[in-house]
């Protein structure tokens, strides 16, 4: 749609464009002891490829039970198969150095593809 000749910006478009250069208010929310982001951050924080997720196994179980959703994080990264020692080393430094011991690694039709070097 058009209003005025400029095209009507969406939503998403909105918060980026409000986000501070995409940083948003990820900051001051990792700070107020909420276990969740705000739906501006959640947008933010896709952009740069995390994503806030509830546990759909413990979901039924925890409304019955009247108590929050348990939220956890996925962060997508690549790292090249040739450095398998390197991405070993650095996912070990990571479960030792975060709070859930719950570390899913999975490989995706993307990085089983030809390198381009």
């Amino acid at each position: 749609m058009t209003i005025q000749g400029k095209e009507k910006e969406s939503k998403i478009e909105a918060i980026k464009r409000q986000s501070r250069y995409l940083r948003g208010t990820i900051k001051e929310a990792l700070q107020d002891g909420k276990p969740m982001f705000s739906e501006e951050d959640i947008q933010v924080l896709k952009f740069h490829g995390v994503y806030q997720q509830d546990d759909r196994d413990l979901r039924s179980k925890l409304v019955k039970e009247g108590k929050e959703k348990h939220y956890s994080m996925m962060i997508r990264a690549r790292i090249r198969s040739r450095l398998r020692s390197y991405r070993k080393a650095t996912t070990a430094s990571m479960s030792t150095t975060t709070t859930s011991a719950s570390w899913r690694i999975s490989r995706t039709a993307a990085s089983r593809a030809t390198p381009c070097w």
